[in-house]
């Protein structure tokens, strides 16, 4: 089946295991199943691709945060003041945390020498 037919799919399953309420979006660049936990859940949020680069891309800023805490620092405070203006909801054609993420990389990259490191590089747990 297709990319999104196999996240319903999926996401059925993990309903019914109780890890629900999960949203499927199939309208983003990248299909995903999304969860936003409320309190009954705990509060987790968080999103599922089938597609591993996904999690190879998230490394690299995991681990380019890590190295410059600053860069890590700056996005933690621009994420913080877009939740609270609500511009954070890319199923609403809005910026997604990880698009923030790559625009401070970008920024300190072009605008303050930030040399980063290739892709390659992430260490794989």
């Amino acid at each position: 089946g297709t990319e999104v037919q196999r996240l319903s799919v999926l996401g059925a399953i993990l309903a019914e295991a109780g890890l629900g309420p999960l949203t499927l979006v199939d309208t983003a660049r990248v299909p995903i199943i999304a969860r936003r936990g409320g309190p009954e859940g705990g509060g987790m949020d968080f999103d599922i691709s089938l597609r591993k680069f996904g999690v190879l891309n998230s490394l690299w800023v995991r681990q380019v945060f890590r190295e410059h805490v600053m860069v890590r620092d700056t996005a933690l405070y621009l994420k913080q003041v877009a939740k609270e203006r609500d511009l954070l909801n890319s199923p609403k054609g809005l910026l997604s945390a990880y698009a923030l993420n790559l625009l401070v990389l970008h920024f300190f990259a072009c605008c303050r020498g930030l040399r980063l490191p290739p892709v390659s590089s992430v260490q794989t747990p």
